[in-house]
């Protein structure tokens, strides 16, 4: 992921995580997760959980220099 910028890379971060979640949770439900992955909650997840992945990655990258 080094041709990224952070915030892009903490966008896919953040869409990675939210896709891994509905799938862990339709499959515990015992459903097909494509019926879950809804594009509208999957934007709200990702907002709501960008800037404290941004500072993570941030402080991730910073303590890698």
């Amino acid at each position: 992921m080094n041709n990224l910028t952070n915030e892009e890379e903490a966008r896919w971060l953040c869409l990675f995580d939210a896709v891994n979640y509905i799938s862990a949770k339709a499959e515990k439900l015992g459903v097909k997760s494509e019926s879950y992955l809804k594009p509208l909650p999957i934007e709200k997840y990702v907002k709501e959980r960008y800037p404290a992945v941004f500072k993570d990655l941030e402080f991730e990258k910073q303590g890698q220099e």
